[in-house]
């Protein structure tokens, strides 16, 4: 059910007027005289006093609100057992249970504007009506929620973040594979396109591939979530260090109430040994303050990477040789966007690639670093120069065929039966088309009488 609907379905079926009340006073919609549903449903989620609804919070109420945020659906009354004290004999029927915890949603959320609901029409059967009640938090309210924390640590201090294991995979590209154990996750491909995990090398990929390696190194670590409403160890991290602004750290003590709320644990993760493995696998920084080791996300673009000379990582401009161990990640990216690698005696060599220097140009022009790393290799130079010269009058595509028609008749007739695939008829009867187009674009000409020939560059 869209958000509008379960508003307006509350206000005019579920909430009494004492519910209406309360709402309208607490959120200064309106005098208690002249509270009215249609009021509520008109201005619930304005930001007429949602800042004193969400102040009056205590920090877990908070970060219930961000775990409903998170999970991006709406839950049913058992989802708030985790934070109430009113929950019933376990035992009990659904009602007997969560009847009181019911209560004190509403006194804690529903009269101060906080939460929507409505009962669940479709889940009429054998469950009561409490159990068909869904809870949401209004969109338009996130983006106003509270830090999760209440005393992060702040300090401007850049921190360190490592990148030993991808520089270790990097450098590895090249030399024997004579153990069954290569680890191949870093790799050049046949077509010289340097892959990580048989995607393209880009710093998007990359940080899929930390995250990949944190949940796999932690699994053992990351504790057993609830099966009921619930987010796992480490996309609860990702929500929760997401949060952070840019000069808050946090350390994992106090990341552990936030946790038992996103996971609801059944079995308790080891959060030390967990924000330790995001540092190593490089999705995490980490920084020494009062007195203890704290965290916040690591980002690969971060640092004066920029600054970088091109001398620094380019051991030979002549055979444009890239020293894997010292090249800025970004600038690695940035490169494998204008050229191919190849492995040379153990030395990872570049090669200027015609087609995707093409699509680059306007950045290599606009980009000072990039700029200064092409003029710094003789080959890129050159055909840096030559597609400049070129520009808007050649078009450079791999993988692309141009036959010259010389029979009008034969043009038309193709003209028609091509019509519909990629095929494009350009002046003086030439005509360029796609390499796998090519056997059946000679055979239509075979089958009208004419002959193929071929000219070799």
């Amino acid at each position: 059910m869209k958000q509008a609907e379960i508003i307006k379905k509350m206000c005019r079926a579920e909430l009494t007027q004492t519910d209406v009340k309360a709402i309208c006073k607490f959120r200064g919609f309106s005098s208690p005289q002249s509270a009215s549903s249609e009021i509520v449903e008109t201005l619930l989620t304005s930001d007429v006093g949602l800042k004193r609804a969400l102040d009056s919070l205590t920090r877990k109420e908070v970060i219930m609100l961000h775990f409903l945020a998170a999970l991006g659906n709406s839950v049913d009354i058992s989802a708030f057992a985790r934070i109430s004290d009113q929950e019933g004999y376990r035992y009990g029927t659904f009602t007997q249970r969560y009847h009181n915890v019911f209560k004190d949603i509403k006194k804690r959320f529903i009269r101060k504007g906080l939460l929507a609901f409505y009962t669940n029409s479709s889940d009429i059967g054998n469950t009561t009506k409490m159990e068909r009640i869904r809870l949401c938090l209004p969109v338009e309210f996130q983006a106003h929620l509270p830090g999760m924390f209440d005393r992060p640590l702040k300090s401007c201090q850049p921190g360190t973040f490592s990148e030993d294991r991808i520089r270790k995979l990097l450098t590895n590209i090249g030399l024997s594979r004579g153990t069954p154990t290569w680890d191949q996750s870093f790799d050049i491909d046949q077509n010289g396109c340097l892959q990580i995990k048989d995607c393209i090398f880009s710093i998007p990929n990359v940080k899929q591939w930390q995250y990949g390696q944190w949940k796999t190194k932690a699994a053992k670590d990351m504790g057993v979530a609830s099966v009921g409403y619930s987010i796992d160890c480490l996309a609860a991290l990702k929500v929760i260090f997401s949060s952070l602004h840019s000069d808050e750290w946090i350390g994992p003590d106090q990341l552990k109430p936030v946790l038992d709320i996103f996971c609801d644990f059944k079995k308790e993760p080891d959060i030390d040994r967990v924000c330790r493995l995001g540092w190593e696998t490089g999705v995490l920084k980490t920084a020494a303050l009062d007195g203890g080791t704290c965290y916040r996300l690591s980002d690969i673009m971060d640092g004066p990477w920029e600054e970088t000379s091109e001398k620094t990582y380019v051991t030979d401009p002549e055979k444009a040789c890239i020293d894997i161990k010292k090249i800025p990640l970004p600038m690695l990216a940035r490169l494998s966007e204008i050229a191919r690698f190849r492995a040379e005696d153990k030395k990872i060599l570049a090669l200027p690639d015609p087609v995707m220097m093409g699509r680059q140009l306007d950045d290599i022009r606009n980009t000072p670093w990039l700029f200064r790393l092409v003029n710094h290799l003789p080959e890129f130079k050159d055909l840096f120069q030559r597609l400049e010269k070129n520009w808007g009058k050649e078009i450079v595509h791999r993988n692309l065929l141009v036959a010259q028609i010389k029979h009008i008749g034969l043009k038309a007739s193709l003209e028609k039966a091509f019509s519909s695939q990629p095929v494009l008829f350009l002046p003086k009867g030439f005509v360029a088309f796609p390499k796998g187009l090519e056997s059946t674009i000679e055979k239509a000409v075979i089958q009208q009488g004419f002959a193929v020939k071929r000219v070799k560059s």
